[in-house]
């Protein structure tokens, strides 16, 4: 299957609007894009930000990207040669790490030994004839989109009560697909080691959380003061609340009601008082607690992404390979009234005709809906429809 009309579409997009493109400290970043036929280039140096327009209008990638990383050397084909100078910390939030139930409405795989197909989760290996070449099918909807940046939301929160990392710091940036980059440019952060980055991860996303240390049960039971900082005062707060009758949504009424009957624990939270006699059932609901909030509060990040200085992040403004949309760079205030499905559209003016070679669910693009389409299907669609089924690969151009 040619893609060349939607590499053209990609041209004119970047010949209209490479003046939106912009990379700081350009000379010192390393750059990686990947072309139409699926080639990745990667240690690449460009000097200036007109050098790099030049580049994405000429050249039309299908992926372009970054590195977060600041270089002596950027263009060293060696990662030790390249002289590591700082980097921005980022955080990669993405649908695929949520439990999001629409996935199994718009999320499907198929077996490429015998055709099995199945809705999400894919298995392993076929059920059907054992291979292990199965090849998912992924899509992305409003509800998809709400729960990542629901997601950033929620690490925007902990980077300010946590880590003390000011707003002006932090940038937002959709990454035209299925979530969101986070990145913060804060001179202190930028200087971390993998070692503080990967401590920084497993802390926002609450991995290692021991709930033995927040409920101590020698010599009486001991719980966080709600005035502590962290995960010990948020469990406390989260106690509170439920002490108060006002817990969140996911504490259910059955652990709830059993928290309230534990004597004198507002006490324990308020004052530091250790509790005496509640009984074992008392310390393992409390324990069990400390798990749900974890799952629940935690943020679900990439920790290995977070933990590697060396990643890449999209060039703010470039399209998406998988989808055609915008990688839009955004300010913590312009997170909450961003619509992607509406606000990252780069392709317009013109149609291109598809056939339909996996099912397409009902979506929306700038406005406007599409599908639902049959396998098997052919019509014309705007341009901005046609790339995004195609490079779902959910259909072929014709």
């Amino acid at each position: 299957m040619s893609l060349e009309p939607i590499r053209e579409a990609f041209r004119r997009y970047y010949r209209s609007y490479s003046s939106l493109v912009f990379v700081p400290e350009i000379e010192q970043r390393e750059f990686m894009f990947m072309d139409f036929h699926g080639t990745v280039k990667r240690h690449t140096t460009i000097r200036s930000i007109d050098e790099l327009r030049f580049k994405l209008e000429n050249e039309a990638p299908l992926h372009s990207y970054y590195s977060v990383a600041i270089y002596e050397d950027p263009g060293a084909k060696d990662m030790s040669s390249k002289g590591l100078r700082s980097a921005e910390l980022l955080f990669d939030i993405d649908a695929d790490l949520l439990e999001v139930p629409c996935r199994r409405e718009h999320d499907h795989w198929r077996c490429e030994g015998c055709g099995n197909k199945g809705t999400w989760p894919a298995p392993e290996e076929c059920p059907e004839c054992g291979s292990k070449r199965i090849k998912t099918f992924k899509w992305i909807c409003p509800v998809c989109l709400e729960a990542a940046k629901k997601e950033a939301f929620k690490l925007l929160e902990l980077l300010s009560s946590d880590l003390d990392i000011r707003q002006e710091s932090i940038l937002v940036a959709y990454t035209g697909n299925r979530g969101y980059h986070i990145r913060v440019r804060d001179k202190k952060a930028m200087k971390l080691d993998k070692m503080d980055r990967r401590e920084i991860a497993d802390h926002l996303s609450g991995l290692g959380m021991d709930p033995m240390v927040f409920v101590e049960s020698k010599g009486g039971v001991s719980i966080p003061r709600a005035n502590e900082g962290g995960w010990r005062g948020r469990f406390s707060r989260l106690l509170l609340s439920i002490v108060d009758g006002n817990p969140p949504d996911w504490v259910d009424e059955k652990t709830a009601s059993y928290i309230k009957s534990i004597p004198r624990l507002k006490d324990a939270i308020l004052e530091g008082k250790r509790l005496f006699g509640i009984g074992s059932k008392a310390v393992r609901m409390l324990r069990d607690l400390v798990i749900k909030m974890r799952d629940e509060m935690g943020i679900r990040i990439d920790v290995e992404v977070t933990s590697d200085p060396h990643r890449f992040t999209r060039i703010p403004n470039s399209l998406h390979g998988k989808s055609g949309l915008r990688a839009v760079t955004l300010t913590p205030p312009e997170l909450e009234f961003f619509n992607p499905l509406a606000m990252a559209i780069g392709l317009k003016g013109g149609d291109l005709k598809v056939k339909i070679v996996e099912p397409v669910p009902e979506f929306e693009l700038g406005g406007t809906k599409f599908g639902p389409y049959d396998e098997g299907s052919e019509m014309r669609l705007p341009i901005e429809a046609a790339t995004f089924i195609v490079l779902k690969e959910r259909g072929v151009l014709v």
